[in-house]
Order: structure tokens, then C-alpha cells, then sequence
């Protein structure tokens, strides 16, 4: 994590004392449906967040 590493630099700030993990998931499943579907149209978790 260069840019936390910076960060700490810039801000004097100690080494953490804890490490720090990060995860990244891709989730391309909504994507895939915007594309698949002419026209556009709501999917079932679309609609709920839109309600």
C-alpha cells in the first residue's frame, strides 16, 4: 500500500501497529446483465434499491 505508506511519511506518523490486509472481489455479474439486455432494463436488486 504505497499510498498509505506516503501518507504515513507526509504525516509523521509511526509505523501501524497492526498490519493492515486488503481483498479485492470483482463482481461483473451486473455489468453482464447491463450489456445481455436491450433494452436496458431493472433487475430484481435494482428494483429493490430504487424503491
Amino acid at each position: 500500500m504505497d499510498m498509505l505508506k506516503s501518507l504515513r511519511d507526509l504525516m509523521k506518523l509511526g509505523d501501524p501497529a497492526t498490519p493492515m490486509h486488503v481483498l479485492i472481489h470483482e463482481d461483473n455479474f451486473g455489468a453482464q446483465v447491463l450489456v445481455e439486455t436491450l433494452p436496458p432494463q431493472f433487475t430484481s436488486k435494482e428494483q429493490t434499491l430504487c424503491n
